[in-house]
């Protein structure tokens, strides 16, 4: 599969990407409510949907150099996927709805919309050309035990986390 040492790398990609989408959200939504706005399911301060769509992009992308337009299409698609069906399985086993596109022109159930998608497109591409390079020169430069030991932290409280969390709406 992965050797070790990529393996703590992407860990590493992945909750850094998932703090980065949680500062995201909570700057876009308290900006639009007008107030505090915390997303999310977890308790921590990260959102696993941005980690999980930043590792899909780098592994799609990785090696391939394509038109920004492929790129776009590509994480537009890619994207929506994984928010369409992070959205379906909240609703359907958790019985958990984190957000609704309802009131948005072209939506599917309130899950996708267009403009939603034209936007995770957009950060796709923005992620794959200017974001992405830029952690993976930072963590180039951090040493692979470091590496290690902030995954195994990172692990150990996102599991943790997601335990608590979902025992949380089991006892609703």
């Amino acid at each position: 599969m992965f050797k070790e040492n990529r393996f703590y790398y992407y860990i590493c990609v992945f909750f850094l990407c998932c703090v980065a989408g949680w500062i995201f959200e909570v700057l876009f939504r308290s900006g639009k409510a007008g107030c505090l706005s915390v997303p999310g399911f977890l308790y921590g301060c990260y959102l696993p949907i941005y980690g999980f769509g930043a590792l899909m992009l780098i592994f799609v992308f990785s090696g391939n150099k394509l038109f920004v337009g492929n790129v776009f299409v590509i994480s537009f698609v890619l994207l929506t996927a994984v928010e369409y069906i992070t959205h379906f399985f909240f609703d359907k086993i958790l019985d958990v709805q984190l957000w609704s596109y309802s009131a948005h022109f072209c939506n599917i159930n309130g899950r996708i919309s267009l403009k939603q998608s034209i936007m995770l497109g957009v950060g796709g591409t923005a992620f794959v050309y200017v974001i992405y390079p830029f952690l993976n020169y930072i963590l180039c430069r951090i040493s692979e035990k470091k590496k290690q030991v902030f995954a195994c932290f990172v692990i150990l409280t996102m599991t943790i986390d997601a335990v608590f969390s979902v025992f949380r709406v089991i006892k609703k």
